[in-house]
């Protein structure tokens, strides 16, 4: 991976996802969602696990399949990552219009780079009873997803654990400017007694891009460009 920091854009739509945040800054951990509960109706589908017993024909032509192949692949968490903070179609999507946060992370080395399908190639097809499948014929398929996504960026953290020890991971997070003012606060307080830097998004309407400053900081009308603090 050659990215030096990964990014987890958050909504904050509930005091339920804030007290999730707030876990992730205080506990160092980040929860990892099975496939289920993820946006993607293709996720756990881009390869077909075939099981090939009595009945199963039925199914598969049906498309649908056996519970206990959904159960292999509940087995496993998935943390979702990209490798730009600045994209705003992300900030739009995954943090509500700017309401939310985006964590940075480094030295994510277990963190693998999604690989995207044409949206028009059929999904393979996998035998169960094929003596090369095995638990990496799993995780090789929640690694796949159609390239209609592929402007995400995406890397993948794909565990049996529920949580993901991040304690030395987190190096900063971005707060979207439209946040409301107290959570900010509160988010910025809390970063600060766990040393982690806190940023902030600024929308510079001359040139339509997003810049990352440093949170509190007020724009000069001095002449001089505004320039990005964040060097990634």
């Amino acid at each position: 991976m050659k990215n030096k920091y990964l990014y987890k854009y958050k909504k904050i739509e509930s005091a339920i996802d804030l007290t999730r945040i707030l876990d992730i800054i205080n506990k160092k951990r980040i929860y990892l969602p099975k496939y289920s509960e993820l946006n993607d109706p293709y996720e756990s589908l881009m390869n077909i696990i075939h099981t090939g017993d009595a009945g199963s024909s039925l199914l598969f032509n049906a498309g649908e399949r056996r519970d206990y192949v959904d159960d292999l692949f509940k087995q496993y968490g998935i943390l979702s990552l990209t490798s730009n903070c600045r994209n705003p179609v992300m900030w739009t999507m995954y943090t509500d219009y700017y309401e939310g946060i985006c964590i940075g992370f480094e030295n994510l080395s277990s963190a693998k780079k999604v690989k995207y399908r044409e949206e028009n190639e059929k999904p393979e097809i996998i035998n169960i009873e094929d003596p090369k499948f095995n638990q990496q014929s799993i995780v090789d398929t929640l690694m796949l997803k159609y390239d209609i996504w592929e402007y995400e960026d995406e890397y993948r953290i794909i565990s049996n654990q529920k949580y993901l020890d991040v304690k030395d991971n987190i190096k900063f997070i971005i707060i979207g400017q439209k946040l409301n003012k107290q959570i900010k606060e509160l988010i910025k307080d809390e970063c600060i007694r766990n040393d982690i830097e806190v940023y902030e998004t600024y929308i510079n309407s001359t040139c339509n891009k997003i810049i990352i400053k440093k949170y509190g900081y007020e724009i000069e009308l001095d002449g001089s460009e505004i320039k990005d603090d964040l060097v990634d």
